[in-house]
């Protein structure tokens, strides 16, 4: 089912109908939160910038993440992916590599971008969730459900700030397969 279809099927079923939050989105970077025959994981390295993009799926598809970072590389590495430049603890040995390409951008579908203020994520997006302090980063949390059935999608996104400035973005979405709603965007 696509998103359109799913639109419609929500229009029609009435009450029954998600409402999704004026900040859901599910592109970052130019890659799709979603998973399928053309969304499969992986690990995207771009030399130019820096960053990175990982696309990780648990192994029956029930989460699907992205996340886009530089500087955090341990978190990388906890997706098992081979940060460039990252020494690990002597036993933790991540096992896969990174595609080197150029990241399509550094922002999301919504255009928050990496840099911005958290003024101008707050501005775009609405007050967060919740808000995590964890020295020296801090993280806004939006996060929205589906609802309370056995089709029930717990959808978040994350954007984490070091300072006043951008530095991170992971979007992150439960029971997502493919007979399941997708997006219309043309992400990777």
């Amino acid at each position: 089912m696509n998103m359109t279809s799913f639109i419609l099927a929500c229009i029609i079923l009435g009450p029954n109908k998600p409402h999704f939050p004026k900040w859901y989105d599910n592109m970052l970077a130019g890659y799709e939160l979603a998973y399928d025959e053309k969304h499969n994981a992986l690990g995207v390295f771009d030399a130019r910038t820096g960053f990175m993009l990982i696309r990780d799926v648990e192994c029956d598809g029930a989460v699907v993440e992205l996340l886009l970072t530089r500087d955090r590389k341990e978190v990388v590495h906890d997706y098992s992916y081979i940060a460039p430049n990252y020494k690990p603890a002597k036993g933790e040995g991540a096992v896969l590599q990174m595609v080197k390409k150029p990241l399509p951008s550094l922002k999301t579908g919504k255009g928050i971008t990496i840099g911005d203020t958290r003024l101008a994520v707050q501005a775009k997006l609405g007050r967060p969730t919740k808000i995590e302090k964890k020295v020296p980063y801090v993280s806004f949390m939006y996060e929205f459900s589906s609802g309370k059935t056995e089709n029930e999608r717990d959808y978040s996104e994350t954007y984490t700030f070091r300072g006043n400035k951008l530095v991170e973005i992971s979007f992150a979405c439960s029971d997502i397969t493919e007979d399941q709603v997708q997006s219309p965007a043309k992400g990777k």
